[in-house]
């Protein structure tokens, strides 16, 4: 399982006062396929996502993303996420299947986007896919 917190502010904003979908879709992407990642020891890419919504979700409201892997197919995973408040009440849940990328494709992935010096995290990713 993975998860991230999550503020949403006016930038974020569908209709007043509302979250919009494609941010829902967005975080529950993230964070699925970082649990497909994290699961699988190399990155991953999405093949297929499901988004269910099921209550608007809030502005100015701290959400928890959560993200998970229910299946490991060899050649995908299958994973699942939701959007909640802390409390328990959840806006989207999500589904979806993510393909692992080779080991070296991994690498080579995480050296490219590392050589932006405006995004310089991902050389620190190697540490999650041990030799």
């Amino acid at each position: 399982r993975v998860w991230a917190h999550f503020v949403a502010g006016e930038e974020q904003m569908g209709y007043h006062g509302v979250l919009h979908g494609g941010v829902h879709a967005a975080l529950l992407d993230e964070c699925m396929g970082w649990a497909a990642c994290v699961h699988r020891g190399v990155l991953c890419v999405a093949g297929e996502l499901n988004i269910r919504y099921s209550r608007p979700g809030p502005l100015h409201t701290p959400l928890v993303v959560r993200g998970w892997v229910t299946d490991d197919r060899g050649r995908f995973l299958e994973c699942q996420g939701e959007i909640a408040e802390e409390a328990g009440t959840v806006f989207s849940r999500g589904g979806g299947k993510f393909f692992a990328l080779s080991r070296e494709r991994s690498l080579e992935m995480i050296e490219r986007i590392g050589t932006n010096t405006e995004v310089p995290w991902p050389l620190d990713l190697k540490q999650l896919f041990p030799e």
